[in-house]
């Protein structure tokens, strides 16, 4: 004997309490095709401040500041900008292991000053509205919606999450002073990055290592030699097998 079917029907109302759930899955085409490019993924971030967001125009980032004149504008009243300040900090405020790339990238700057580490100091820098001198790195979202893959990294453990950066100042003197944005590296092939910059301005920063990224970088100078001497080799033994053929020819 068949069992009687039952039309069954989805009604906008409170289950019932006595009734088990169900589940239906239902196939269509996506509604914006453009989205089914775009990286969608949960926000991971290893610091303790979580990463700002700004908004890139073209290949320059917008500042997205506002500049005019007052209606009643006073032309002898001097303008005045008005911003929060950083605070500064010893190296004793990260730590050693987690935040090793920040101590590996003052290493780089002060070997490319050519200073010696005893005879400086280095100061951190926690900018305005962060509580730590380490941060995440900011999304730069383009005008379409794309996420530069600049700030992101390999988290080591198969996944990403947002790189990490930190400025510094390196002090020789009271009037010799070197800032660094400190960034650490994207993967197990690239090196820790050590920018110079003017100031502790994260949007700047930002600019000069997507400049610093993209640029070719300079072989070593032990790198440089053994290429100048491979070529003084190549053009000697070229001469040596045109001596041979003009011999082996006349005999």
């Amino acid at each position: 004997k068949s069992a009687e079917i039952k039309t069954q029907s989805v009604v906008d109302t409170d289950p019932g309490k006595l009734k088990s759930s169900k589940e239906h899955w239902m196939e269509g085409t996506p509604r914006f095709i453009d989205l089914a490019k775009k990286r969608v993924w949960r926000e991971r971030y290893d610091t303790v401040d979580p990463p700002a967001t700004i908004l890139v125009k073209g290949a320059a980032i917008d500042e997205q500041v506002g500049v005019g004149n007052g209606k009643n504008s006073n032309k002898e009243t001097r303008s005045i900008d008005v911003g929060k300040g950083y605070s500064r900090s010893e190296l004793s405020e990260i730590d050693s292991k987690q935040h090793k790339f920040v101590l590996d990238g003052i290493k780089v700057a002060i070997k490319r000053l050519k200073l010696q580490a005893n005879k400086i100091t280095t100061e951190l820098i926690t900018l305005p509205g962060n509580t730590h001198p380490v941060i995440s790195l900011p999304y730069l979202v383009d005008e379409y919606g794309e996420i530069n893959p600049i700030s992101i990294c390999d988290d080591g453990r198969g996944s990403e999450r947002m790189r990490r950066g930190c400025f510094v100042e390196i002090i020789e003197s009271k009037n010799m002073r070197y800032r660094f944005f400190i960034v650490e590296r994207r993967n197990i092939n690239d090196v820790v990055r050590a920018i110079n910059v003017r100031g502790f301005v994260l949007l700047y920063a930002m600019e000069a290592l997507i400049a610093h990224s993209t640029s070719k970088p300079r072989a070593s100078p032990k790198t440089e030699n053994i290429q100048r001497e491979l070529s003084v080799f190549s053009k000697i033994m070229s001469r040596v097998t045109k001596l041979v053929g003009v011999f082996r020819n006349g005999i």
